[in-house]
Formats: C-alpha cells, structure tokens, sequence
C-alpha cells in the first residue's frame, strides 16, 4: 500500500530517526494522519460509552436547558456536573494518554510538554441528522483560551466510508478566515473566503479506522465528510493538545488541564 504525504505508521513515526522530520511533513501539509496510534478496543469501547450516553440524555432532555438542548440537538455531548458528566471525566482521556506513540509524536511537534485541554468534546455523526455536519471552519475560531494548539481528531468508530469522517485541505495556512454563523454553528468561514484555497490545493476525505487519529494545527481548513449513501453512525472526540509554553498565567490561573501523558486532572497555578 502507497503511503501519502500526510499519513504515518504511528508505531515508526515515534522512532527517533524519522521524528526529526515530523514538524516539517506538518509544515508543508497542514494535517498529518497517524495509522495505528491508539488502542483500537480501548477506542471502540469509549465510542459504545458515549453512545449510550447520548441515548440516555436524549430520553431525559424534555427537562434540559436551553444551553443543554441545543448540543444536544447538533450532536455534541454536553457537559453538566450534575447532568452529564461523561466530558468531565479524566478517565476518558485514557486512549490517549495511554498511548506512548501519540505523545512522542505531539512532544515532537509541540517542541516540548503539553496538556490537554479541559473538558474535550464529543459528537455523534449520524447520514440521517444532518444539523450534526460541521462547515468548513478552522479551530482558532473555537478557543481563545490559546494563541496556538494542536487538534487531535479521534474517530471513536470506523470513520470514512459507511459512516461520516474528516474531510481536510492539504495546505498550510497563515491566515485567519473570517468565520460566522452557519446553520447551527457559531463559526463556518465565508465560501467566497474559502473558495481560492480550496481551487488551488488537494481536498481529503479520510478513511480513518478507530485507532487512527488526525492532528492538525488550528489553521488548517477542515469540515465532517458526509456524503450520500453513508448509513452508520460515527462517534468521535476532538482533542486539543497546547504546548505549557503557550499557556498565559491568566488561563493557568483559571483553567484545569489533563496530563499529556496520564488522565490525571490538573491546576498549572
């Protein structure tokens, strides 16, 4: 099989040979795809957990919130101390941590240690509720805590073919788009925005099997792949790795974080 540009065994990528070479590969794609980065039972697992926690809130949302109703109705898991807790528990984090690959390769990347943001996001993906599908966007837009971060795309379920998966630009962007309303979304960039980049530069639809992830910086233009004839439904975690370097004493003194190597929940300050 022809590997690409874009995708690494995660198992050789982590060697030390081939990681001098991992932030340049980034540089000139804009995402990287590792195959083999997670444990793909611990992946799965965590995906069959958040199932049916979606179908245990949906039976319980004729109570919710506004706030709570409204993730809900786009397919993002909420977060509630009392209500729903699934995105506040560290030990979700475990596939991730767990895994020595993954951090090796984020190290690399980041020039040194990370945390994980806290709480990360869920989302179900299903052919059938299209107000789920996310627009072309870049994450900048979504966190300001951050001048910088790392998204760390996890398909918590066969991703690509029958169910939805990523769609990503090839490019390595240095611009901000301006980014609005879309749909139910708060942020979407402007298509006459979009439209030179994606004219001039390959566009991606991922075939991404639980156990693969996809890292990208918070430039690169990415949008769910949902496509005509997909049947089954997808769960997935978009993950945000920051560099501590990156982090202000202001956000430190006001956020928690996850280890980037343990699910352990932490203050910086």
């Amino acid at each position: 099989m022809t590997i690409s540009s874009w995708e690494l065994d995660a198992r050789t990528a982590a060697d030390d040979p081939m990681r001098r070479d991992l932030r340049a590969r980034m540089n000139r794609t804009g995402f990287l795809v590792l195959r083999n980065a997670l444990d793909r039972r611990a992946v799965i697992d965590l995906g069959q957990r958040l199932k049916s926690e979606f179908h245990r809130l949906r039976g319980e949302a004729s109570g919710f919130s506004e706030e709570l109703s409204k993730s809900l109705a786009r397919s993002e898991m909420p977060a509630h101390e009392e209500i729903a807790r699934f995105r506040l528990d560290p030990r979700n984090y475990e596939p991730l941590t767990s895994s020595r690959p993954l951090t090796t390769i984020l190290n690399a990347l980041m020039g040194g240690e990370f945390f994980w943001h806290f709480p990360t996001m869920f989302r179900e993906m299903s052919p059938s509720n299209g107000k789920g599908s996310l627009p072309y966007h870049q994450d900048f837009s979504y966190n300001a805590h951050y001048p910088s971060l790392m998204t760390v795309w996890v398909p918590l379920s066969d991703a690509g073919g029958q169910a939805p998966g990523l769609e990503v630009v090839e490019a390595s962007l240095d611009v901000k788009f301006k980014h609005g309303p879309q749909g139910p979304w708060e942020f979407g960039a402007a298509d006459a925005d979009i439209a030179p980049v994606l004219k001039r530069n390959p566009v991606h639809q991922l075939m991404t099997p639980a156990g693969d992830v996809v890292l990208f910086p918070e430039l690169t233009l990415h949008r769910t792949n949902l496509r005509p004839g997909m049947t089954e439904t997808r769960f997935s975690m978009d993950a945000r790795a920051v560099s501590i370097r990156s982090i202000s004493d202001e956000v430190k003194a006001k956020r928690r974080f996850i280890r980037g190597d343990v699910a352990e929940l932490v203050k910086l300050a």
